[in-house]
């Protein structure tokens, strides 16, 4: 079965870049601060009686004003940094604080990810490999419980969600839970087929979610508002509907290349998303994401390649 060509999509891998903002903490436990106003995704401050740890980061080339509100927070000293997965707009912090001594944490397949630069073909971008400085030095194959003194963070293992490596932070004691990327708002969500992710898996990873959370739950979605239970479960709802469509679309897909542009270009041309779009993100990242969900099901996208000096964004 050959592979689609890039030209038939225009992709895009993030949203166009937005001038860092005014960076605000929000108290949602004792203990737990939720850091926002960049266009980065939410950044999670989790202290304990001995130690502090820090959830995501922004993208390296805005971090400095995320750092600098972190430093003004009053609290234990910062022992752990945790990345939910690769992708460069969270992984700002990660050269700063480890030069401070903090241990760098996240699933075997992240630090994988975020050691190789690639190039997409059907995005049309270069996901950028992390200097040495940057990657995790403490990873896990699955679940991982964290004792910073008289609090438990608990790191969930979501099998190929948005990715192959993600991890939710769960803070029983608080009723905090942090997705990752798994769950966004505002804007669809981006599915990372070029390194294990699935819609399947964002599906199963919402309802392991779910499960842990009851009505009074505080959920952090990767992108977004603070949320709970009622709207996760609505998401994940969108995301079933969605891959119904995909299913049936997905069936008998002819093996010339021809013919599979056109079922995709069929496909997308029924508007898939188009009944949740409003609220959930907009037409370009429902076509985006339809688009993506299909090459996933067919195995039609081309795999990332090495950047090298002869690729564009390389």
């Amino acid at each position: 079965m050959p592979r689609m060509l890039p030209t038939l999509l225009a992709l895009t891998l993030l949203p166009t870049l937005a001038l860092a903002q005014d960076v605000v903490p929000r108290r949602l436990a004792e203990g737990v601060q939720l850091l926002t106003g960049g266009p980065d995704g939410n950044v999670l401050v989790v202290d304990g009686e001995e130690s502090r740890l820090v959830v995501d980061g922004w993208s390296p080339a805005r971090v400095e004003p995320l750092l600098a509100a972190l430093e003004r927070l009053p609290g234990p000293p910062l022992r752990f940094v945790v990345n939910t997965h690769f992708h460069e707009d969270h992984r700002g912090l990660n050269t700063p604080l480890a030069a401070r001594g903090a241990t760098l944490i996240s699933h075997a397949n992240t630090r994988a990810s975020m050691s190789r630069g690639v190039f997409v073909q059907e995005l049309g971008q270069s996901m950028h490999a992390a200097p040495a400085e940057a990657l995790p030095t403490l990873v896990t194959s699955g679940d991982l419980t964290l004792h910073l003194g008289g609090r438990d963070v608990r790191l969930l293992h979501l099998p190929a969600a948005h990715t192959d490596g993600d991890l939710a932070v769960y803070i029983p004691d608080a009723d905090v839970l942090l997705t990752g990327d798994v769950f966004e708002l505002g804007a669809w969500p981006f599915l990372d087929v070029w390194h294990g992710g699935s819609l399947d898996g964002m599906l199963a990873a919402c309802d392991r979610l779910a499960a842990l959370c009851g009505e009074r739950t505080q959920v952090i979605p990767g992108h977004g508002p603070v949320s709970d239970l009622q709207t996760l479960r609505a998401y994940r709802e969108v995301l079933a509907g969605l891959l119904e469509k995909v299913a049936a679309a997905s069936v008998d897909v002819p093996d010339d290349e021809q013919g599979a542009q056109q079922r995709l270009s069929d496909f997308l041309g029924r508007a898939p998303t188009a009944e949740w779009d409003q609220r959930w993100g907009g037409a370009a990242g429902g076509r985006r994401l339809a688009a993506i969900a299909w090459l996933g099901a067919t195995g039609l996208w081309e795999p990332a390649a090495p950047v090298d000096e002869d690729r564009p964004g390389g």
